[in-house]
């Protein structure tokens, strides 16, 4: 263990190291950053979850700006209100 830190005490064996280790965290970041790129996260199939609504309920799927909603009860809603 003393040899290791009489190695790290010199001044350009610490210049040395720390060009390395920047070296290799550059290099390590180009390959995530490249791997990303290149194979990008699956996307789900048949266009997301399927979403059903019923006696004047209202379903959004995905986000939703400058819409109005309404919405009212159907006269021949089978549902009880509570």
């Amino acid at each position: 263990m003393g040899g290791l830190w009489s190695f790290i005490g010199e001044s350009g064996n610490r210049e040395r190291l720390t060009w390395i280790g920047g070296g290799i965290a550059a290099v390590v970041a180009a390959l995530w950053a490249a791997f990303v790129y290149f194979h990008p996260a699956a996307k789900p199939e048949g266009g997301g979850a399927q979403i059903e609504t019923s006696c004047g309920s209202v379903a959004v799927n995905g986000p939703v700006t400058g819409a109005t909603i309404t919405a009212g009860a159907p006269a021949n809603c089978e549902a009880k209100p509570k």
